[in-house]
């Protein structure tokens, strides 16, 4: 093999029989070979010290060129860097946009995920012979490493035991992670939903799934009638009307004890209700669970009008999983503001 090329250069001296062409064979060399070969060795070492440049392929074959920092062009993915001498460092500059695909064998990357690269973006290559390239560093024009995205494994039971094997829980919206025995669960962080003033709407919507307590607060609330306000929750099509349980306790100072029952959602007071009535509270709901649809209410109210304090408490199993969840009232609202916050779990 023609020794063109640092790359070209073998470990063993015996086999390095020519240099560039000028044969170094024993007594064959004379005068002017020698300085030819003096020259072709210095021209090879600065050829490898210099640059070059390539353009992207599905295998941009870095042995094709002598320099060690090669720029590459062009927007092909490229699979393969050729082969060439194991050992042999290459520093490469991307100007296009080419992917680089992983593969665990031939084209080890960090992270082991394959690489966009972005005009400007910087590598350093090892070769580890038979056409298997290692980067060892990967840097980004605009600093960092940017990735592919990562495409989790989908399971809507998912059970990962080998340490590090990462789930994606698709009913409950979670994150499952195999701790080499058993699983470590990442539920979703809590949630504020915006607040709402009443008079413009009375329903928080399209709740996300896996939502396992959530906490209702209304501050001010009042209608123009006399019909006892109900919590009502709900699925995608519609809030829940009747199947309700639970009751409403109304304690005053008078004394007196009012106790009341409703099948259409959970009261907001025992006893009556008149326009004139300002309550605010906050009432609690905790679903029943892994993976049911039976909710529990509790709640304090207090009116703001009187000296009143509402106990709520009750439940109901919904017929599909939880979307919504409203004040309800066959009157107008005409004050009070209400928020929403929820946390996620089994």
């Amino acid at each position: 093999m023609a020794k063109d090329k640092l790359e070209d250069w073998d470990e063993v001296a015996a086999n390095n029989l020519d240099m560039g062409g000028i044969s170094l064979a024993e007594n064959v060399m004379r005068p002017p070979a020698v300085n030819n070969e003096m020259r072709e060795h210095m021209a090879q070492v600065s050829k490898w010290l210099g640059d070059d440049t390539l353009v992207a392929a599905t295998t941009t074959d870095l042995g094709t060129v002598p320099g060690r920092y090669i720029s590459v062009t062009g927007n092909t993915t490229i699979t393969g860097f050729g082969t060439i001498k194991s050992g042999t460092i290459k520093y490469l500059k991307f100007t296009g946009t080419p992917t680089i695909t992983y593969n665990a064998t031939s084209m080890i990357l960090p992270g082991a995920v394959s690489i966009v690269a972005t005009a400007g973006d910087t590598a350093l290559f090892v070769s580890e012979g038979s056409g298997n390239w290692r980067c060892v560093a990967y840097q980004r024009a605009a600093g960092g490493l940017s990735l592919q995205t990562i495409v989790l494994k989908q399971s809507t039971t998912p059970t990962p035991t080998a340490e590090g094997d990462i789930q994606w829980d698709t009913d409950d919206d979670r994150i499952v992670v195999g701790n080499g025995t058993n699983q470590t669960q990442f539920i979703r962080a809590p949630v504020q939903a915006t607040d709402i003033s009443l008079t413009s709407s009375s329903s928080f919507l399209s709740l996300p799934a896996g939502i396992k307590k959530m906490t209702l607060d209304f501050s001010g609330l009042s209608t123009n009638g006399t019909v006892v306000p109900v919590i009502q929750l709900g699925t995608a099509a519609g809030l829940q009307t009747s199947s309700y349980t639970g009751k409403a306790i109304s304690m005053s100072s008078t004394p007196s004890i009012v106790i009341s029952t409703n099948s259409t959602g959970f009261l907001l007071a025992g006893g009556s209700w008149a326009a004139a009535v300002t309550v605010t509270g906050t009432i609690d709901f905790t679903r029943l669970g892994p993976g049911g649809n039976t909710w529990i209410a509790r709640g304090q109210i207090v009116r703001t009008d009187v000296d009143q304090v509402q106990f709520v408490s009750g439940a109901i199993t919904l017929v599909g999983a939880l979307d919504r969840i409203a004040i309800v009232t066959s009157d107008a609202f005409d004050n009070g503001n209400a928020g929403l916050f929820y946390e996620f779990g089994l």
